[in-house]
């Protein structure tokens, strides 16, 4: 099996989730006239993996074309 593991140490509040998402996928705010709202803790850190992961679906499906 291939497996990945993070670990991840100190915490990590919603506001630099936040900072981290509009970095990473600066065109979220092109999506929604509405303002993401991000948890702070682990479920902030899921929300960016399956955000990001998301993008880069989209992403390579629209290069397909």
């Amino acid at each position: 099996d291939e497996k990945q593991r993070i670990k991840f140490s100190g915490t990590l509040d919603a506001n630099a989730v936040e900072v981290i998402a509009s970095n990473l996928l600066p065109e979220l705010d092109n999506l929604s006239s509405k303002e993401p709202v991000w948890a702070g803790g682990y479920q902030g850190v899921i929300q960016l993996f399956v955000t990001f992961y998301m993008f880069q679906v989209l992403a390579s499906e629209e290069y397909e074309r």
